[in-house]
């Protein structure tokens, strides 16, 4: 994705607008700044300073800016890293990385570091952990939902669409996530891969799950990004993840980052 030059700056949205100033969250981190020090408010002001919000509510982040702060490169193998061009947006003349890219390269982070390893691995994990923590910030503002709402909402036919094609071709008669009987009126078709992030898989019926209003509302509730989300609100509420073992081979696309 490129962004035109000079039309930009007008529509999307920096994401120093939508975090909270840094001395209204500093308390919130004050066991994290005996470990990390004066570090963690440069973390702080890195994502500030480096996301974007575009029209749609995707955040981008200035790599030059953030990569230096959070520190992954030593822990993931850059090559699995490398974005592909939907993943990428040129904004005045800085590249820019799809925010839920780095967010999954984050959660990599997360699960291979060894907190109890001594101080180094700590320091890495708070780091991980804090980055994860300010996207979702940005990324689940009131002003980010408004815009990825709205998209989602103009998708209301297509997914009527997609509906009745996973109705069809499985059979369904049952909430897919609880169980639940349904009638057709009663269901709707949830995404799995939020379509303003996929925008590629908005008329995949294989990027969802026919489920009961009560459900869908959950999961919009929860902004649910990816099927790594859309499987801990699985866990949370004792829903089914029978879909899940098998829902990147169906979709036909490649399995997340790790």
């Amino acid at each position: 994705m490129i962004a035109e030059e000079g039309t930009l700056l007008d529509r999307w949205i920096r994401g120093r607008v939508v975090l909270p100033e840094w001395n209204e969250v500093e308390e919130s981190f004050i066991d994290e700044k005996t470990i990390l020090g004066p570090w963690i408010e440069r973390l702080y002001f890195a994502w500030a300073d480096s996301s974007m919000m575009d029209p749609e509510g995707n955040i981008w982040l200035d790599m030059d800016v953030l990569f230096p702060i959070i520190r992954v490169s030593s822990l993931v193998d850059m090559a699995r890293f490398a974005p592909g061009k939907a993943e990428q947006a040129r904004i005045e003349e800085r590249l820019f990385l799809r925010g839920q890219k780095v967010a999954r390269v984050i959660d990599n982070v997360v699960a291979k570091v060894d907190r109890n390893n001594g101080k180094r691995e700590l320091r890495l994990a708070l780091n991980a952990e804090i980055s994860k923590e300010l996207y979702l910030i940005i990324r689940n503002s009131d002003r980010a939902r408004r815009r990825q709402n709205s998209f989602y909402d103009s998708l209301e036919e297509k997914r009527e669409e997609l509906k009745s094609a996973r109705i069809r071709g499985k059979r369904i008669t049952n909430d897919e996530l609880t169980g639940e009987a349904m009638t057709g009126a009663e269901a709707e078709f949830a995404y799995v891969r939020m379509p303003s992030l996929y925008k590629e898989l908005v008329g995949n019926p294989q990027n969802g799950l026919v489920v009961r209003k009560e459900t869908f509302a959950t999961i919009r509730k929860n902004n649910v990004a990816d099927e790594r989300e859309l499987g801990r609100l699985c866990d949370r509420n004792n829903w089914s993840k029978e879909w899940y073992k098998n829902y990147a081979s169906s979709l036909h696309a490649k399995q997340l980052v790790g």
